[in-house]
């Protein structure tokens, strides 16, 4: 994932890219108490990074829950092509990241109890063996593959894989999906907005597939999109309705204020508190939540890479915030219940 968008952080800064944290940056955001503080969280997804200046790991992971005051009772991995092996067929490269998970959470309690990792698609059916392969390197733990179909017309609009411009009718990417249907994994989709309604097709053609579409459906607000809101916000409904009416589909809720730019955290001089936070998003997770319900949507951090506006505790705040009003047990689905769903995680500790 990373390489492609990473940047050390010299010359002009860019939306769109990962930077390494600011730890000082980050230390002015005003310090929070956690809201709601007993509500158990599962975390749907979190990277490990190992970058020049950026290396975020196991060890980092379990520091960010002790500190942030939330109660953390599980993670779901999302690849980020970290630790992929550097010998044998290149089909098979993607194991060795969720080799490093396991390795990397193996004595952290609840961390990546979940891995979504990374096949190629292209494949066709003989994708099987390198999921197979994954199965078995998983330890019980691996659920599915993430696949990048995010593209845009504008090279501004960074974007970490270059998925076939046929992608929507490529035999070969379905042929995969069936094998994933068929080994009872699940399909998380990363792509942009103006693309959401080619995921509701998809969804419709592979309709007893298990399907996660992310990032709150890849909305956009730099480049051509900035200064666009309103239109954005239209085209993304209209498309997240379709993709909604697909039972077989669920959505992470987070991951958006970035590629949102929702606001100019690239050049301020304190990050946002909570407030301000959940005010921006606000309008997006609640239509959201209501086109899917409760039972369908799952919070997630998109940390590390959401370091670059945000700390991880004032995050979870945000979040908090925009679902206040919610009753306990759709709190409870959207926090954790959802995930340990769709993901297949071990039934929450009484």
């Amino acid at each position: 994932m990373a390489n492609a968008m990473f940047s050390a952080g010299g010359g002009r800064r860019e939306f769109g890219r990962i930077y390494p944290p600011r730890a000082e940056w980050l230390a002015k955001q005003a310090p929070e108490a956690p809201l709601d503080p007993d509500l158990p969280i599962v975390d749907t997804h979190f990277h490990f990074l190992d970058l020049p200046g950026f290396r975020y790991m196991g060890a980092d992971w379990a520091a960010e829950h002790a500190r942030c005051g939330h109660r953390i009772v599980g993670s779901v991995y999302a690849e980020a092509q970290t630790g992929y092996r550097t010998e044998g067929s290149d089909a098979l490269k993607p194991v060795g990241e969720v080799e490093l998970v396991v390795r990397e959470s193996r004595n952290h309690v609840g961390m990546a109890m979940g891995i979504v990792g990374h096949a190629d698609l292209l494949l066709g059916d003989a994708v099987e063996q390198t999921l197979a392969a994954q199965l078995e390197a998983g330890e019980g733990r691996f659920k599915g593959i993430r696949y990048a179909l995010a593209s845009d017309p504008n090279p501004g609009i960074m974007v970490h894989h270059h998925p076939p411009a046929d992608w929507a009718t490529n035999p070969k990417l379905h042929a995969g999906l069936r094998v994933l249907r068929k080994m009872g994994l699940s399909f998380d989709a990363w792509a942009f907005f103006h693309q959401q309604d080619q995921i509701a097709a998809l969804a419709r053609e592979h309709d007893e597939l298990n399907i996660v579409a992310l990032h709150c459906g890849g909305l956009l607000g730099y480049g051509p999109y900035a200064g666009r809101a309103d239109q954005v916000f239209q085209t993304w409904r209209t498309n997240m309705a379709q993709v909604a009416a697909c039972p077989n589909v669920s959505i992470k809720l987070g991951g958006t204020l970035g590629r949102l730019a929702a606001y100019d955290y690239l050049n301020t001089d304190v990050p946002e508190p909570s407030g301000a936070l959940a005010a921006a998003v606000r309008p997006y997770l609640l239509t959201l939540i209501d086109l899917f319900g409760p039972g369908r949507c799952m919070f997630e951090s998109n940390y590390p890479v959401d370091t670059v506006f945000s700390g991880y505790g004032v995050l979870w705040n945000t979040y908090k915030r925009v679902t206040a009003d919610f009753t306990h047990n759709e709190k409870i689905a959207m926090y954790g219940g959802t995930a340990r769903r769709v993901y297949r995680l071990p039934p929450a500790q009484a």
